[in-house]
């Protein structure tokens, strides 16, 4: 009996997984590649809110409530 719990458990588990949907992202320009900030200095690729289609509204908020916070540092990792 406790085999066929398991088995059934392992059943469900396994069912219940499924791929994301790549469809929701973007996918990368072919100008895009991998991108890993230098050793030797301070400076870092940035992009802008509105180039990645972000809600730049929403960027008040979060600079607001991680003030509130006394948050130190703050970073956004995307794909």
């Amino acid at each position: 009996m406790k085999s066929l719990a398991y088995l059934l458990i392992l059943l469900l588990s396994v069912a219940s997984c499924r791929k994301t949907n790549d469809d929701d992202q973007p996918a990368p320009s072919d100008s895009e590649t991998m991108y890993f900030p230098s050793n030797t200095d301070n400076n870092w690729e940035t992009k802008s809110a509105s180039s990645l289609g972000w809600n730049e509204n929403a960027i008040d908020s979060l600079n607001n409530f991680l003030e509130k916070k006394n948050t130190k540092s703050f970073i956004l990792l995307v794909n």
